[in-house]
């Protein structure tokens, strides 16, 4: 509509006309630019908002970890001595027991030797023992058979006892009579 009006208006009126939708034109452009502008504005304002925020939490979670790695380095400091007095621990009752199973293995040695031992002298007693027995039943039947021998000479002495005294009966029966 403004151009149309233009168009039919002459001379100096026209330049002041089109000076002023000049001045319209920019101020309409100036606005719009400001409006644009506002807007960047503000939405860079709501990110420099969001980007404070978040580098706010950044350096409260960084402060946090911090705080959570020197408790863990103090933490794995506790647990490195821990670790090299349970390591201490574990070498001596390793040489202890060591030492006691050294000590038992030679022990064991020790008593399997007397065992042997004792039982060689069991052995050598229960033969002895055995040829003992055997004598003494060599000796019970030569006894046996010596008291036989005695009974069978104590007889045979007494029919010679008895046939000499018949004998010098007969004998002095005999002498007599004449």
């Amino acid at each position: 509509d403004c151009v149309q009006q233009l168009s039919t208006v002459e001379g100096e009126e026209k330049s002041a006309q089109l000076d002023r939708v000049q001045s319209m034109l920019d101020t309409t452009k100036v606005q719009s630019t400001l409006r644009a502008v506002t807007e960047d504005r503000d939405k860079l304002k709501l990110e420099l908002q969001d980007k404070v925020s978040a580098l706010d939490q950044l350096q409260h979670e960084n402060e946090s970890l911090q705080e959570q790695l020197s408790e863990l380095s103090s933490g794995k400091e506790i647990l490195k001595q821990e670790y090299q007095e349970t390591e201490l621990k574990l070498k001596a009752i390793t040489e202890y027991f060591e030492k006691k199973e050294s000590q038992l293995h030679r022990k064991i040695g020790e008593e399997e030797m007397v065992r042997q031992r004792v039982e060689s002298r069991e052995a050598h007693a229960q033969e002895r023992a055995e040829y003992a027995e055997q004598e003494r039943e060599k000796e019970r039947e030569e006894l046996k058979e010596l008291r036989k021998q005695m009974g069978d000479i104590e007889k045979s002495l007494m029919q010679q006892v008895v046939t000499n005294e018949k004998r010098a009966e007969g004998a002095t029966k005999t002498n007599g009579r004449y």
